[in-house]
């Protein structure tokens, strides 16, 4: 390999190890809305992409635990971390999109699962899971839908 060509690759792995880039802005933007609502403990009952199956008791006391892991106040930073899409002609579309979000010196990362049915316009979510780090186990809410198979 010519150095040029090295010492470029190096330089975007150490760029892309900052952030990744958006591959969907719409599912992104639905993510990172969604855990404003949750960590601000928001009525997610007003959000058209929460999932009927998150707006019940139990899923709200899981919310509450997120809550109470998270550092005070709000994030000083937001980095894309990793996501995953598939999809079917026949079961529609899943996303699983992580975002690492900075309190100082602290990240705790957040993974939203979501799906968007055959023919369907909007991204629905059914899950998120928040890993505080340290000896903390991952809170999960909610069920991450079942993947499809990619054939489009």
């Amino acid at each position: 390999m010519k150095r040029a060509t090295i010492v470029a690759l190096a330089a975007g792995l150490g760029i892309a190890a900052c952030s990744l880039p958006v591959a969907d802005k719409e599912s992104d933007a639905i993510a990172r809305t969604f855990f404003d609502e949750v960590r601000s403990g928001a009525d997610l009952s007003r959000d058209v992409h929460v999932d009927p199956s998150l707006q019940t008791p139990i899923t709200g006391d899981g919310f509450a635990r997120m809550r109470s892991a998270l550092p005070p106040g709000p994030p000083t930073k937001v980095n894309n971390s990793g996501y995953s899409y598939n999809s079917s002609s026949g079961a529609g579309s899943v996303a699983r999109l992580s975002h690492k979000y900075v309190w100082g010196a602290r990240n705790v990362t957040i993974q939203t699962f979501m799906k968007k049915p055959p023919g369907g316009t909007n991204w629905v979510i059914y899950a998120v899971e928040a890993d505080p780090g340290g000896a903390q186990p991952a809170i999960v809410v909610g069920t991450e839908p079942a993947p499809a198979s990619t054939d489009n």
